[in-house]
Order: structure tokens, then sequence, then C-alpha cells
């Protein structure tokens, strides 16, 4: 994957649910690639005040607002999820850096051995409907 553009992939995705995150990293392994994940973590009560002064669809109120109903119900659990992260993960404050500050230290480690190809960053709040788990 990453040498078809000599340089990390970047993939930005949300993996709070262990059993699909074990299974995609597991198949970025099998491609030998090495992979850092990044998982930015914010305090839920600043992740709904984050959630409320975001506007995801400026032309539809409507799905707007369903969206950010949907990312509340999952603030908790999504913030909660920093427990079940693997120890390797490299698990950031994001509300004590700017956005620059972040991508500075997610550089520095792509720089440490062994080599990374492949960087997979998760932010607490936003996931697809699909990693949510039947209630």
């Amino acid at each position: 994957m990453s040498a078809d553009y000599g340089r990390p992939l970047i993939i930005p995705m949300t993996l709070v649910n262990p059993v699909y995150r074990e299974e995609i990293f597991g198949q970025i392994s099998r491609a030998r690639e090495r992979v850092l994940h990044v998982f930015l973590d914010v305090p839920a009560e600043e992740l709904r005040r984050r959630i409320d002064a975001q506007v995801l669809d400026e032309d539809d109120a409507g799905a707007d607002a369903s969206a950010r109903a949907f990312r509340h119900r999952n603030a908790e659990r999504c913030s909660a999820a920093r427990a079940e992260l693997p120890p390797s993960t490299l698990t950031l404050r994001g509300d004590q850096h700017t956005p620059a500050e972040l991508a500075d230290l997610v550089v520095r480690d792509l720089r440490e051995p062994p080599a990374i190809t492949t960087v997979v960053v998760a932010a607490t709040g936003d996931m697809p409907e699909s990693d949510v788990p039947a209630t």
C-alpha cells in the first residue's frame, strides 16, 4: 500500500470497537505494513462542546441535527474507548494541542525506528453507524 505512494499512508478513521480494530490492523499487518495507531483523546465534556459548535450540513438542518444527535449518543463510549486501546497506541490529548502540534507529534513518532508505513488516526466522537454495537 504505502510502497505505491512512496510515503506513509494516513488513514483517518475511528475504531472504538476492538474486534473491528483487530481485524483491520491484522489485514494491514499481513500486507507487511507497519501501523502507528494514533488516538486523539478528547474528554467527553469537551467533545460535546465541539459537537454543538460544529455544523456538518449547512444546507439541511434535519440532517445536521441527526448527525449531531448520533455523535452525542456516542460521546461517552468514544471517550471511554481509551481504556481498551492496545499499549502500542500513540494517545494524544486533542484538547491540549493545536492541530499543527498534533501533526508534529505524529510526524515525530513516524521518524522513530522501525519505519512506520501506515498511520491510522482515530478521533473520539466520530464513527460510522456500523461501528456502533447493537443495543
